[in-house]
């Protein structure tokens, strides 16, 4: 599979696929791209698996409007549904049907052991040639319980060395378009966008640096919605933010060392402070993100626990990336 070279996404145009009742159209979710003050939808994202085109199956989500049409002869209003889209994700699968399961992420994804409230993960195909998917409903305005909602999907290929790419859909005024996307790049990257109750999305990605004198990488993105653009624009992480660190250290192999010896710090990144090394007494430290108060209440109570004696605070993660290359 050549991941990395195609785009996340590809737009079609507006004439479906499959029809809506096709049999063999495997709808996996239907989640709100609106919700009214009555709690109500009056319309919905649905990611569905089509049939399979040249041994191939493609992923691909369309907008469902529901619309006021004529009264009926008994005096009743009747509602029509309009389809928009399809977007079409661009990792197909190798057949269906796809089976969905809870997620079962890599210990190394911080979202798996904070207990996140994880969407369902939809699976295709064995080993190399697997292909899964996932979805979740987004507030563009975060914090309130009615308005329009984007659309997250997330494609991970592979088994042993899994990547992945993450998209954000909107249906603004009716429009199914792409908002922001992101491809894992080639090598030990971990990434996910974590989705605060009450802020806007943060993507976050890790990069383990296989190479004895480089420090691990962290990077932090705060995905705000751009009502001009009609876009996510990324901006520097928001205070809430957080690193919880377990350790600083003079030089990065003490660093690592002291990550070998304990599981208690399995997934975290041992990062290199630079020109912020005043935030840690020394200046690599190993550290762990996280994105809701409670996490870092979590985290810290599990190292105290299982190093007893051992250091464990938290602090803004901008405090140690600010001047990192990656983190302007």
């Amino acid at each position: 599979m050549m991941m990395g070279v195609l785009p996340v996404v590809e737009m079609l145009g507006s004439v479906d696929a499959c029809a809506p009742d096709d049999p063999s159209r495997q709808v996996l979710e239907s989640l709100p791209a609106d919700i009214g003050a009555d709690g109500g939808r009056r319309s919905t994202y649905e990611l569905a698996l089509v049939p399979c085109d040249d041994a191939a199956c493609p992923f691909e989500v369309r907008l469902v409007a529901r619309t006021s049409q004529a009264e009926s002869a008994e005096g009743h209003a009747k509602m029509g549904v309009n389809t928009h889209g399809p977007v079409r994700l661009t990792w197909y699968a190798s057949g269906a049907p796809a089976w969905g399961a809870a997620a079962q992420t890599h210990t190394a994804e911080p979202i798996a052991f904070f207990g996140a409230a994880l969407p369902r993960v939809w699976t295709t195909g064995l080993e190399e040639d697997q292909v899964a998917v996932s979805a979740g409903a987004v507030p563009l305005e975060p914090g309130k319980q009615t308005g329009a909602y984007a659309l997250l999907v997330t494609q991970t290929a592979g088994f042993e060395h899994p990547k992945r790419q993450h998209a954000l859909l909107t249906a603004v005024s009716g429009d199914l378009k792409v908002a922001w996307s992101k491809v894992e790049p080639q090598g030990p990257h971990v990434s996910w966008v974590a989705i605060p109750k009450r802020h806007a999305p943060v993507y976050v990605s890790l990069f383990f640096s296989p190479d004895d004198d480089a420090a691990d990488d962290v990077l932090a993105r705060q995905l705000k919605w751009d009502t001009e653009q009609q876009v996510f624009s990324e901006e520097p992480p928001p205070p809430q933010v957080q690193a919880v660190v377990a350790g600083s250290y003079r030089t990065l192999s003490a660093a690592r060392v002291a990550r070998s010896a304990s599981d208690c710090l399995t997934g975290y990144s041992a990062i290199d402070t630079g020109p912020n090394q005043w935030a840690v007494p020394h200046r690599y430290a190993l550290i762990r993100v996280t994105w809701e108060p409670a996490q870092v209440t979590t985290e810290t109570e599990r190292l105290r626990q299982c190093r007893p004696g051992g250091p464990a605070h938290s602090l803004p993660l901008t405090h140690l990336l600010s001047s990192s290359p990656s983190n302007p």
